[in-house]
């Protein structure tokens, strides 16, 4: 576990389909010593809807998980959406 926690993220971030739609897709674990890029990475614009890929991420720890619940309610607060995707053929470990 400590390995997979030293992997860097990488946020690459796209528009979606729509103009107000925001694609987030990470590579790398999410964790407690990347937690403000997330954080930043998913704050730095409003959008109606954000989508956050998560098919090349392997880990997710309890910080990573309190991130998202925190995106999940401020989404719903402002009126908008919050989806979490990832191929149907990947597993990270919580």
């Amino acid at each position: 576990m400590a390995l997979q926690s030293q992997e860097p993220l990488v946020i690459e971030e796209a528009t979606g389909l729509q103009p107000d739609q925001r694609i987030l897709t990470l590579h790398g674990p999410v964790v407690l010593t990347n937690l403000f890029q997330f954080q930043n990475a998913i704050r730095a614009k409003v959008s109606r809807v954000l989508v956050i890929d998560f098919t090349d991420v392997p880990y997710i720890d309890s910080a990573g998980i309190g991130a998202l619940v925190g995106a999940h309610v401020s989404h719903n607060k402002h009126g908008s959406s919050l989806l979490w995707s990832a191929s149907a053929n990947a597993s990270a470990t919580l």
